[in-house]
């Protein structure tokens, strides 16, 4: 799910030029097809938004012609920019102490040792995020219960706390890391069904 060099490079240009508003296709570009795809996919994942038809007439014209795109940057795609400047090679922090059992009537979601060190690695990376509310990450890795002789981990969710989790996930697959972004989605997709079923 990592954005290609290509799709960076145009988040980039997007973040360069927020000043002026929408960023209309440079018509002189000789890959105007390859940049229109790379934009599409770039507002499919919320990281820009495309202009509506509405607003193009009104976009400067470049070579006489309006453009058949337009596009400007969102939040999300300000948070993946700055998450991945800062995410060099941050270390891991240290692993969370077992607690008691989570409380009943939140969602109980395992994470694997490897998703528990993305979360680590997020937080010393998510400074300059406006997204999501770091401390709220902070506080659900403090609570997190340790499953004897495995490197697995039990956390109880409320739903800020899934969402927050959620976004530093997918925000880290943007670079490429996608395993546990898949893993948190299918774990939040099972707890829900199970909710469904025992509330029939």
């Amino acid at each position: 799910m990592g954005l290609a060099a290509d799709q960076w490079g145009m988040l980039e240009d997007l973040e360069a030029r927020r000043a002026q508003g929408w960023v209309g296709e440079d018509l002189a570009a000789s890959d105007r097809r390859r940049r229109a795809t790379a934009i599409r996919r770039l507002a499919e994942d919320g990281l820009c938004e495309l202009a509506p038809d509405t607003v193009l007439p009104t976009v400067p014209a470049q070579g006489g012609h309006s453009p058949a795109w337009a596009a400007r940057i969102t939040l999300a795609g300000t948070d993946a920019l700055q998450y991945r400047r800062n995410r060099a090679a941050p270390a891991a922090g240290p692993v969370p102490e077992p607690v008691e059992p989570p409380v009943a009537g939140r969602h109980h979601i395992e994470l694997h040792g490897v998703d528990v060190d993305v979360l680590h690695g997020f937080l010393a990376a998510a400074a300059d995020v406006q997204g999501v509310d770091t401390q709220i990450i902070r506080e659900v890795l403090k609570q997190a219960r340790a499953v004897p002789g495995t490197r697995r981990w039990v956390v109880a969710l409320t739903g800020a706390e899934e969402k927050a989790l959620g976004y530093a996930f997918w925000l880290d697959s943007l670079l490429g890391g996608s395993r546990s972004h898949y893993h948190f989605r299918r774990e939040c997709d099972r707890t829900a069904r199970t909710s469904r079923t025992r509330a029939r």
